[in-house]
């Protein structure tokens, strides 16, 4: 778990430089479904971000990357923050 909030604290310091591309797994009405967006693309609703299971994080040159449960809603969040603040 230490490996994964390092991991997260590595992820939200990248925001702004907007290279991320997000594969989102949600659940809804009880089946999985997934998205698969770039970073600017994401604006949404914090009781959709708490249907999150798992995002998986591709940075070009990077290995990708998988954050789970609270993790994957943590970097979302700040994702939908910085862009919601960049709208404006």
């Amino acid at each position: 778990m230490k490996k994964e909030n390092e991991l997260l604290n590595n992820l939200i310091d990248m925001i702004p430089a907007d290279k991320m591309l997000l594969t989102i797994y949600y659940i809804f009405d009880g089946v999985i479904y997934s998205d698969t967006l770039q970073q600017d693309e994401i604006s949404t609703s914090s009781e959709i971000i708490d249907n999150v299971t798992k995002i998986k994080v591709e940075v070009y040159g990077e290995p990708p990357v998988t954050m789970h449960g609270t993790n994957a809603r943590l970097l979302l969040h700040q994702i939908n923050k910085y862009n919601l603040l960049k709208a404006f």
